[in-house]
C-alpha cells in the first residue's frame, strides 16, 4: 500500500466520517474495521469490471481487496 498524501488523507477522513455517521459507530477504530470488513466482501460479489471501477473511486487507504 502506498503512503497517502494529504489530499488522499482528507478524502479518507471524509469517507470514514460518512461511514461512521451513517452506521452510528462510536469511534474511528470501529469505523475502519467496518470498512475493511465490508469492502473485500463487496469486491467479491460485484462483477470484476464493476468492482475495479468502484475501487478506483475509493480514497487511498480504503482497501477493498
Amino acid at each position: 500500500m502506498s503512503v497517502p498524501t494529504n489530499a488522499d488523507r482528507m478524502q479518507f477522513d471524509e469517507f470514514s466520517g460518512e461511514v461512521q455517521y451513517r452506521l452510528e459507530l462510536p469511534g474511528t477504530g470501529e469505523t475502519v474495521r467496518a470498512i475493511r470488513a465490508t469492502l473485500p466482501t463487496l469486491g467479491q460479489r460485484l462483477p470484476e469490471g464493476n468492482a475495479e471501477d468502484r475501487a478506483a473511486s475509493l480514497p487511498m487507504g480504503a482497501e477493498w481487496s
